[in-house]
């Protein structure tokens, strides 16, 4: 009796630990794209104000490119890459800002939510809500 408990120990902390490496998910993201590339972004120069290191560090931008959407719209979308292990979930919003620096009200300016897998790039998209904003300020943080 004693070895077959013994044997249903076992069987049981096989199970859990195939259950629990299996949940990890990917350690990274390989990534392709074309070697002649057709689109060429147009670079934003940035200034950061960094309030949480630690975050900026795990979720790291890259940087902020723009450009116009078809009815003269601004574009912007910031790229931030994944340098951990794990999934990293956090909440991002663009605040716009007309001629004057006032800040342009739309209700699409919300926090929204995103998970970035490890290793992996995501582009953080907003298209200027009227042809009055000129700026903008995109904020980060975690959402633990």
């Amino acid at each position: 009796m004693k070895r077959m408990t013994n044997a249903f120990a076992l069987i049981g902390a096989a199970a859990l630990l195939l259950t629990a490496v299996g949940c990890t998910g990917p350690s990274s993201v390989n990534t392709a794209g074309p070697a002649d590339r057709q689109a060429v972004p147009t670079p934003i120069e940035d200034e950061r104000v960094i309030t949480d290191p630690r975050f900026a560090e795990m979720v790291y931008l890259v940087g902020l490119i723009e450009g116009r959407t078809e009815s003269g719209l601004r574009i912007v979308e910031a790229e931030v890459v994944n340098r951990t292990k794990v999934h990293q979930p956090f909440r991002f919003r663009y605040s716009w800002y007309g001629a004057d620096g006032l800040e342009v009200r739309a209700p699409t300016v919300v926090w929204r939510h995103e998970s970035v897998p490890p290793g992996s790039l995501r582009r953080l998209t907003a298209i200027a809500p009227s042809h009055n904003a000129h700026d903008f300020r995109l904020e980060l943080y975690a959402d633990n």
